[in-house]
């Protein structure tokens, strides 16, 4: 039994020495002096200078992968042509590009008048505001939810005094 278990320990050790050393990168191999020069070790030193710009490539590849900053902009509508939306708000004018958006309460950017109030949902792309959703907004629907808050507010129920609690039960006698 004793030689047994000395055979499965051996076997352990020398499977975790070896596993430790494929782990370890290659090391590098000096050139031969007797092989041309266009031969494989002029090779060899240009592969870790291509991987130098995977660094880059991966900065560049976070930037991109960063979610769109999204807003909310809600305005009466100064101007609209085909590609873009001017809307003025309460923090001044904003230029929209409309290329690709989704209208809701509209047909189309031909129905959107001068004097119309929207909230355009976008985001903001290389320095520039994309809207993806153009919404009309009811002014009939704004005045309704002020006076149905008002009307709330009243029907709340004022807060009842708390009632004593009952006394604590006399401690049993010993």
């Amino acid at each position: 039994m004793k030689k047994v278990f000395m055979v499965v320990l051996a076997v352990l050790i020398s499977t975790a020495f070896v596993t430790s050393v494929f782990a370890q990168a290659p090391a590098a191999k000096p050139a031969a002096t007797d092989k041309p020069a266009a031969a494989a070790p002029a090779e060899k030193p240009a592969a870790p200078a291509e991987k130098a710009p995977a660094p880059e490539k991966k900065a560049e590849k976070k930037e991109a992968a960063k979610p769109a900053k999204t807003h909310q902009y809600t305005g009466v509508v100064v101007k609209v042509d085909d590609s873009v939306i001017v809307v003025k708000g309460k923090k001044g004018e904003a230029v929209y590009d409309i290329k690709d958006v989704k209208w809701v309460g509209y047909k189309d950017g031909k129905e959107v008048a001068a004097g119309d109030t929207v909230i355009v949902k976008g985001v903001e792309m290389d320095g520039k505001k994309v809207a993806k959703s153009v919404a009309k907004k009811d002014k009939k629907a704004a005045e309704k939810k002020p006076a149905a808050e008002k009307k709330e507010a009243p029907k709340a129920e004022p807060a009842k005094p708390a009632e004593k609690p009952a006394a604590p039960a006399p401690a049993p006698a010993k």
